[in-house]
């Protein structure tokens, strides 16, 4: 898996769970009440009595965080016949979600069309295409992105998730461009603004430009205090052999992870054998 997938799944759960988030997610797909979904449906869905009944409880469980029961309910309203694009939007979440990613791709791919024609203001949104890039790898994932990315040019966590991809596929100047785009583009959260940072400071420390490497990690970490921005300082300060300053932040960085943790106890090991610099 992708180094960037952990980031991916906080910016997926947050697009299902916190549907109110407008700062990191530009979509306002996502409904935060089943009695929305529902009404949605009914309102502008392809209602059918042979499987209205499985679509109302797989929007139910779907709201309660309920992935399996959404996944089964909504799968049963597919093989009824079921073609809605909403439908087939929120039975791909709840593949994606609970691991299934070669069928939330299958489900996503397949609901494009529908979704298109069946709720075209909802179709500008970028969310589906989002959804399927996190399930896919690579430059496929790279082109899901930027398609989300011509529905909604500042959907933010599309466009990071683009960065980070381009970054595992070593195109390093185009995913530069990209994180610069976030931060210059200003609407985006401290955590969005702290991980687009953190993105140009990985990409400067493998240049090896450590100081400027520090700056962008700083900001990161300035932004939201995370270990992983104090583990990027702590390096860039090897490279530059200030070993007492490296030794600072791996402290931080330990701190950050909380000792307990694996990482934590990592950059606690590695202050240590620093100890007397």
């Amino acid at each position: 898996m992708r180094l960037a997938l952990d980031y991916k799944i906080v910016l997926l759960m947050a697009f299902i769970l916190l549907p109110t988030t407008k700062t990191l997610l530009a979509s306002d797909v996502i409904m935060s009440h089943v009695t929305d979904e529902v009404d949605v449906y009914l309102k502008e869905g392809q209602v059918n009595e042979n499987w209205d009944d499985y679509v109302i409880k797989g929007f139910k469980a779907y709201a309660n965080s309920d992935f399996d029961n959404a996944r089964l309910n909504l799968q049963k309203a597919y093989d009824a016949g079921c073609r809605d694009g909403f439908v087939l939007f929120r039975l791909t979440i709840s593949y994606a979600v609970q691991d299934m990613c070669q069928q939330a791709i299958k489900y996503g791919k397949e609901a494009i069309p529908y979704y298109r024609e069946q709720y075209p203001k909802k179709f500008k949104d970028s969310s589906l295409f989002q959804v399927i890039g996190d399930c896919s790898n690579g430059n496929e994932a790279i082109e899901y992105y930027r398609q989300g990315l011509e529905n909604n040019p500042n959907d933010v966590s599309a466009r990071l998730n683009r960065a980070h991809e381009l970054v595992q596929l070593n195109r390093i100047d185009a995913a530069q461009k990209e994180f610069l785009a976030i931060i210059e583009g200003g609407r985006v959260s401290s955590y969005g603004f702290g991980v687009a940072y953190n993105g140009l400071g990985r990409i400067a420390k493998g240049r090896g430009n450590y100081r400027q490497a520090i700056k962008y990690y700083q900001k990161a970490y300035e932004l939201r205090d995370g270990g992983v921005d104090a583990w990027g300082i702590a390096l860039s300060y090897e490279g530059l052999k200030d070993y007492k300053s490296a030794r600072y932040y791996w402290n931080k960085a330990a701190d950050a992870y909380g000792h307990n943790d694996e990482w934590g106890r990592q950059a606690l090991q590695r202050a240590r054998q620093l100890e007397g610099y």
